[in-house]
């Protein structure tokens, strides 16, 4: 599993040695440095995903939206939009998705495509992530750090939605406890990738990561100005560094 690093827009450069980065939709949308960032990592071949921003600004999660700042920065891949917690509505998107990128590009899109199950419960989220991993024209499922809400793990939806055989990449779109991280990729080597933006939550709360505190798993508490933070650039280096080396562990469970 490798780790995509979110980082304020003033430290970008602490993550040019990833292999996995995620852009966020709003601000490719609002800042020409954070575009040229992800622009010139998709040049060298690095994963670039293309996030459709649906926790940090819900509106802009539309597939003309996505498609756009896909273009923007030449993504590899893009997560089709979704909306929290609901399953239907996700669905729904997921389709129109799909059918708009097969008449924007006949031929096929020039990048992967992420889709994001969401439900309110344990079988709602099951059934949305069933049906949604039988669709075509899709590469990749993102699990949510939200399942966790009702789900122990995500290992648990996981096996319950029975992804480990759906024969697609699996992305753990979140972190909010570096164990449960780990833990869920140690059972289902098929776990690709994971992004998330606790090192600087973390750093601007002056708590340390590995102290074992966990990060709340409620949206709204979880929102980072990237555009301004004031994150002290020692602290946020010890945190990125910790995070990157404690999911790069993970990929040993492959072998």
């Amino acid at each position: 599993m490798l780790p995509a690093t979110i980082v304020p827009i003033e430290h970008l450069s602490m993550t040019r040695n990833d292999e996995v980065f995620m852009a966020l939709l709003h601000l490719v949308q609002l800042n020409a440095d954070y575009r040229a960032f992800f622009r010139a990592k998709a040049r060298t071949g690095k994963l670039v995903i293309m996030d459709n921003s649906a926790v940090e600004v819900p509106e802009l999660a539309t597939i003309d939206g996505v498609i756009a700042g896909a273009a923007y920065i030449g993504a590899s891949e893009i997560i089709l939009p979704d909306k929290l917690r609901e399953a239907a509505y996700t669905e729904r998107m997921t389709v129109e998705g799909l059918t708009k990128l097969q008449d924007v590009f006949p031929e096929g899109p020039p990048f992967q495509v992420m889709v994001v199950p969401q439900g309110r419960d344990v079988e709602e989220w099951t059934t949305c992530a069933r049906s949604l991993s039988k669709l075509k024209g899709i590469n990749t499922i993102g699990i949510s750090y939200t399942v966790t809400n009702y789900f122990k793990t995500r290992a648990e939806a996981i096996k319950r939605a029975k992804l480990d055989e759906c024969g697609l990449n699996l992305h753990l779109l979140g972190c909010f406890d570096v164990k449960e991280a780990q833990a869920t990729a140690k059972k289902y080597p098929q776990i690709r990738s994971i992004d998330s933006a606790i090192a600087t939550v973390f750093a601007e709360g002056n708590v340390q990561l590995d102290s074992g505190h966990q990060r709340s798993k409620d949206p709204a508490a979880r929102k980072v100005d990237f555009e301004h933070s004031k994150c002290s650039r020692a602290k946020l280096e010890v945190e990125v560094d910790y995070w990157r080396v404690e999911i790069l562990k993970t990929e040993a469970f492959k072998s």
